[in-house]
């Protein structure tokens, strides 16, 4: 997970926290999703 920015990390370290604390952390992330633009 790279991320934007400084995001990823903080995202990391919160996936790290919860799982340690007995949480079960599934993640999506949109960084390998291509974005469809929607004419009106």
């Amino acid at each position: 997970m790279e991320g934007i920015g400084g995001i990823a990390q903080h995202v990391r370290d919160l996936i790290k926290f919860l799982k340690e604390h007995g949480h079960q952390v599934d993640v999506i992330s949109s960084e390998n999703t291509p974005i469809i633009p929607i004419k009106n």
